[in-house]
């Protein structure tokens, strides 16, 4: 017995660029049982003397830096020679062709593994018609038609994954059985799969530990034990709005391990459960475009491990909890599009970790200021990791210096404050901005001069300054706003008056300009015609 792993031998970057594989591997025909290749850099047509091999027991091709092809002949012979075979992995291998209606696979076939290898066409027939499978990965290919009921009888079955074959179908009824019946199953992808089918009441498989079922046509409520599964830690249901019903109560007498629940674009509704503050293990909590209502749970979650929140475009209503604000580790809260009240509490000014926070379109209020007003300081100044600030659509009130925020937000690339109720001033002094800064909206902020920080903004790529209250000349400096240096040389006393501005953006650089209720006094200047005209030359060319 011979085996032969060069990936091992050899780790990256030694095995980036072997170039051919010799046609003289079928020279080993005798001995090797173990080939793999997988990641190291082979190039152009497996030779077809690897079908020569008719002892492997595994063989991986997987992952080559460069275009590494098995011909449908060579692709064909595989199967048909290695009898012996318990793993196939050819993931990211270019093999492309139709499949045959009937493939002629090892009995002991255990891993089979043609992610992303560019197959199409139906499914053979008897491609699940071996007990020992352990692993299927079909994923990200052009698969279509009915998957075979086969599937639902696969005793041994572990991980499967069908996903990104967007024309592909599974019958509801083989669909149930599936999950019946694989009571091994560990990890399911089926996303973009359709299915069309109504969940079970109750799911029996409890080793599942993720399960993606992402864009399937899904309908129905949930299964009562949806959240309560002892090992799941990663669920994904998006993309389901045929989804309806309430949310399924949490067993609080139990640890449950889910740490990544995405149920967005669904058509679930009612209200949020206190009973999913019990899931302590939850890192991603995405629960946006649903039908959500009421307000979120008075009862403190402890959620310590969350990192991201996203309840954006709901129907939630009533004050912001204080205890939202104050687990330890939550990077991202996206609360855009509710019906929120009130104030922020004064806890988020101490959430240090927090880099993303997006309460848009709502209708909060209060005082928020950049200065802090007392002895101890509550303003978003403290919150130096964000890196994207957006308040817009809300009525708060408060005056924002513009160049204090952006020097204390050091790591800040995108703010909004648009129509928040908040009047944003500047002091005409150049300061320090983030230079990955690339979206700043201003829109109806009371802003008086245009804003001298603008002039470190090297890659901004999107500024909306409209239905403000600009009154000036156009300053020397602003043709380079973004890094695009135009020329304007016959402009600098050319006066004007803003009521609206809106740049556009383009690749890296500031490459459009719309100007709405714009009033200019005297001839229009050279750098802004320039701009208009490029936008021009960008539109008519797509």
């Amino acid at each position: 017995m011979l085996c032969f792993s060069l990936s091992k031998a050899f780790p990256p970057p030694l095995t980036q660029a072997f170039g051919l594989l010799p046609n003289e591997i079928g020279k080993l025909s005798g001995s090797l049982t173990h080939l793999n290749i997988s990641g190291c850099g082979f190039m152009g047509q497996v030779p077809k003397d690897i079908t020569l091999l008719h002892k492997l027991v595994s063989l991986d091709l997987s992952w080559s830096a460069f275009e590494f092809d098995v011909g449908p002949h060579v692709f064909n012979n595989m199967f048909k020679n290695f009898t012996f075979l318990e793993e196939l992995v050819l993931q990211g291998v270019v093999i492309s062709p139709v499949l045959p209606n009937y493939l002629n696979i090892s009995s002991s076939l255990r891993i089979l593994d043609l992610r992303n290898t560019g197959l199409h066409g139906n499914l053979p027939y008897n491609i699940f018609d071996r007990q020992f499978l352990k692993k299927i990965d079909l994923s990200f290919n052009s698969l279509i038609g009915k998957i075979p009921w086969e599937i639902s009888k696969l005793p041994n079955l572990v991980n499967l994954d069908l996903s990104m074959n967007e024309n592909l179908r599974m019958k509801p009824d083989i669909f149930i059985r599936f999950l019946e019946n694989s009571t091994l199953l560990s990890e399911v992808s089926l996303a973009d799969v359709n299915i069309g089918s109504v969940l079970p009441r109750h799911l029996n498989t409890s080793g599942l530990k993720s399960l993606d079922l992402r864009n399937t046509s899904l309908r129905g409520r949930l299964p009562d034990n949806m959240f309560n599964l002892q090992h799941l830690e990663q669920l994904f249901l998006l993309g389901n709005n045929n989804l309806t019903g309430p949310l399924p109560i949490v067993n609080m007498s139990t640890s449950i391990p889910l740490k990544w629940l995405d149920m967005s674009n669904t058509n679930l509704s009612g209200e949020i459960p206190d009973s999913l503050g019990h899931l302590e293990s939850l890192s991603h909590w995405i629960f946006s475009d649903c039908n959500l209502m009421g307000s979120l749970p008075k009862t403190p979650f402890k959620l310590t491990n969350l990192i991201s929140l996203d309840l954006s475009n709901n129907k939630l209503s009533g004050t912001l909890p204080s205890w939202l604000f104050t687990l330890p580790s939550l990077e991202s809260i996206y609360l855009v599009g509710n019906m929120f009240t009130g104030t922020i509490p004064l806890e988020l000014f101490s959430l240090e970790s927090l880099k993303e926070l997006k309460l848009a379109h709502n209708q909060l209020d209060g005082q928020i200021d950049v200065l802090d007003q007392g002895p101890v300081l509550q303003t978003f100044r403290q919150l130096t990791n964000l890196t994207v600030l957006d308040l817009s659509f809300n009525s708060f009130r408060g005056d924002w210096e513009l160049d204090t925020l952006l020097l204390s937000l050091i790591n800040l690339v995108d703010l909004d404050l648009s129509y928040s109720g908040l009047s944003v001033t500047t002091n005409d002094a150049t300061r320090y901005v983030n230079p990955y800064f690339n979206t700043l909206i201003l829109a109806s902020c009371n802003i008086k001069v245009f804003p001298e920080s603008l002039r470190a903004m090297k890659n901004l790529i999107f500024l909306n300054l409209s239905n403000n209250d600009m009154h000036g000349h156009i300053p020397d400096w602003a043709g380079k706003i973004g890094g695009k240096d135009i020329n304007d040389d016959d402009e600098k006393d050319n006066g004007f008056t803003w009521k609206a501005v809106v740049l556009g953006y383009g690749s890296g650089t500031l490459l459009g300009l719309v100007i709405g209720y714009i009033m200019l006094s005297t001839r229009r200047p050279k750098w802004f015609i320039e701009i208009a005209d490029a936008v021009e030359h960008m539109i008519l060319s797509k």
